[in-house]
């Protein structure tokens, strides 16, 4: 498929179609954009595509609750690349699909391994892409992952934002209604953006609703996302939904999101995603009251300190 697509490209460009690329800047611009499909094409063959795991907080709870699992790039000589990376090169390629696969297979190897070692590891969040939520043989795909590992399917989650749901929503209702059939957890994700709206709680079989963490990050001096947060928190409650607020990055952001009620958080107060080496020493936040305090806040507070030690880094400034 990746062969195909970066033909098409080329010829495209022979052709004078790629009317994006005007004169020889152009061309110059669309070669290099061809030559780094083909570097992340070489890439994804050679296996260097890995997840990476953020913790997700229970505030409640006062452990950690789950990971999202996060795509990353292990470029040999320039070390761990960010999706805003090499995404593009796998969208040109139209084969976003095959790296969502990719990384949900390996996701379950390593809960696979953990839970032989004797870890009781959170559920696994895994982000789908649209071209994965519209492809014909993704349930069966899923189904043949979670048999060759011996996964249990209530051990991994699929984070979707609504945009992507949007585009095919028959079919995308009858694949959320499948995953939900085989006890896999569902998260709407990047809420707040794009098409999103408070509807969206009741019209999608949803366990979780995640924020998009552009509100989180104004949530301590902007009165709109404050006014969105306890909407979308209140209408949750209502609904036995739950809400995870990412881009917890400061304590400001803790202690406001913290004071409203909202007991799961994720972002970099607490970590970055962490390779799959660091998620063992995080065993014993694994476990209820794991996080030491009086308040949720508190808790919090403790939880990141014993991340920070755990992984070896530095509590954020």
């Amino acid at each position: 498929m990746l062969d195909e697509a970066l033909l098409a490209a080329q010829q495209a460009t022979l052709s004078g179609a790629a009317v994006s690329y005007g004169g020889a800047d152009g061309a110059h611009a669309r070669r290099r954009e061809l030559d780094h499909v083909q570097r992340v094409k070489a890439a994804f063959a050679a296996g260097e595509f890995v997840p990476h795991f953020q913790p997700q907080i229970d505030l409640a709870a006062g452990c950690i609750s789950g990971f999202e699992v996060l795509a990353r790039w292990q470029a040999r000589g320039r070390g761990v690349q960010l999706p805003e990376v090499f995404l593009s090169a796998f969208e040109i390629a139209e084969c976003l699909q095959d790296l969502d696969l990719a990384i949900v297979d390996q996701a379950c190897a390593h809960l696979r391994r953990w839970l032989d070692s004797g870890l009781a590891v959170p559920r696994l969040l895994c982000n789908l892409s649209r071209a994965t939520i519209g492809q014909a043989g993704f349930l069966a795909a899923v189904d043949r992952v979670l048999a060759r590992h011996l996964v249990p399917s209530h051990g991994i989650g699929f984070e979707l934002t609504e945009s992507h749901l949007l585009r095919e929503p028959v079919r995308a209702r009858a694949l959320l209604d499948a995953l939900r059939a085989r006890g896999i957890y569902l998260a709407l994700d990047d809420f707040g953006t794009g098409y999103s709206n408070l509807l969206a709680l009741h019209d999608w079989p949803v366990d979780c609703i995640k924020v998009d963490r552009s509100f989180v990050r104004a949530v301590d001096t902007d009165s709109r996302s404050q006014d969105l947060l306890h909407l979308v928190l209140g209408m949750s409650r209502s609904l036995g939904c739950a809400v995870v607020c990412e881009g917890v990055e400061t304590e400001s952001h803790l202690a406001w999101l913290s004071a409203a009620g909202n007991s799961y958080l994720q972002g970099w107060y607490f970590a970055e995603a962490l390779s799959p080496d660091l998620v063992p020493r995080l065993a014993p936040l694994f476990v209820r009251d794991a996080g030491l305090g009086k308040t949720p806040c508190q808790r919090a507070r403790s939880l990141a300190a014993r991340i920070h030690d755990a992984v070896g880094v530095l509590p954020p400034a």
